[in-house]
C-alpha cells in the first residue's frame, strides 16, 4: 500500500523471517520481533520508513522495532489487542512519530480503490483453496502460517 503513496519501504513476517520491502526487493531486518507471539531473531538493515500496522498489542513491539530513525508508524487496528507496549525512549532516540487513522468516508474508499484499479495496490494471497478445505483455511489464519489472504474458492 505504502508503495502507492511513493512510500519506499513496507514490512511483514512470515516463515520466521521478518522481511522488508524496500521498493520492490527484500532484506533482512535485525531485531527480536514478536511474531505469532514468538520472539525470532532476525538479520541486520538500517530499518524501514514507515510502518503500517493493523495487528495491535501482539505486534506492536516488532513495529516499533522495524522503524529507522524519523520513522513512523500508521496504525489503524487492534484485532490483537489494544493495549500495546511502548518504551518511550525509543519515540525521542530515534525520533519516531505515530500516527493514529480511522476508516475514511465513502468518497476516499471510491478514490483509494482508484489504485486497486490501476493495479498500483495488489492484495498478496497466500493461498487459493476450495471452499471444502475452509477448516484449513482457518488453522492457518489462527497459527499465522499464511503470509497474505487466503481466497476460498466455492
Amino acid at each position: 500500500m505504502g508503495s502507492a503513496f511513493g512510500v519506499e519501504a513496507g514490512a511483514g513476517c512470515f516463515e520466521g523471517v521478518f522481511e522488508v520491502v524496500v521498493g520492490f526487493a527484500f532484506v533482512g531486518f535485525e531485531a527480536e520481533l514478536v511474531c505469532a507471539g514468538v520472539e525470532r531473531e532476525c538479520e541486520v538493515a538500517q530499518g524501514v520508513d514507515v510502518v503500517f500496522e493493523h495487528t495491535g498489542a501482539e505486534t506492536w513491539p516488532g513495529s516499533i522495532a522495524a522503524l529507522k530513525k524519523n520513522g513512523r508508524l500508521v496504525t489503524c487496528g487492534a484485532t490483537s489487542g489494544f493495549d500495546a507496549r511502548t518504551d518511550l525512549r525509543q519515540l525521542f532516540y530515534r525520533h519516531l512519530t505515530l500516527l493514529g487513522s480511522f476508516m475514511g468516508s465513502k468518497a476516499e474508499l471510491l478514490d483509494a480503490m482508484k489504485f486497486v484499479e490501476s493495479g498500483a495496490i495488489r492484495a498478496v494471497v497466500d493461498q487459493t483453496l476450495p471452499l471444502y478445505d475452509a477448516i484449513n483455511a482457518h488453522q492457518l489464519m489462527e497459527n499465522r502460517a499464511q503470509f497474505g489472504k487466503l481466497v476460498l474458492i466455492p
